[in-house]
């Protein structure tokens, strides 16, 4: 069973909203990937720290979110894991531009999880 997790592509996401963490969740484990989730931008650096283990594929990463927003912590994460495609997912009426600059793609809350599976497959492909 551990081989199996091993070869799958493993992705974090990290949002404050606990609902739309486990649906997430349980969309990309279905999509099959192997998932590690966060309610806290801090709590997924400390985790993530100290991580062993496989690589990170793909973060999923709220924009709006207590202590750190979404693009201070896709620099972090990108400080760390140089390879790892991040897409800021947000229902934020406005993100501003500087901010995008921190992450491989970006998609809307209110345009459903289709959209976010077909951002991550293109950053897959790419």
């Amino acid at each position: 069973m551990n081989a199996i997790l091993a070869s799958l592509p493993c992705l974090v996401v990290v949002d404050d909203d606990v609902r739309q963490l486990e649906n997430l969740a349980l969309v990309f484990k279905m999509s099959g990937f192997s998932v590690l989730t966060f309610g806290c931008p801090v709590a997924a650096l400390s985790a993530l720290a100290t991580r062993p283990g496989p690589r990170l594929d793909f973060a999923v990463v709220d924009y709006q979110m207590p202590l750190m927003n979404g693009s201070v912590l896709a620099q972090y994460l990108r400080a760390c894991y140089p390879k790892l495609k991040i897409v800021l997912y947000s229902g934020s009426p406005e993100v501003p531009e500087e901010d995008l600059h921190h992450v491989d793609g970006f998609v809307r809350k209110g345009t459903g999880v289709v959209h976010l599976l077909q951002e991550i497959a293109h950053l897959r492909d790419s």
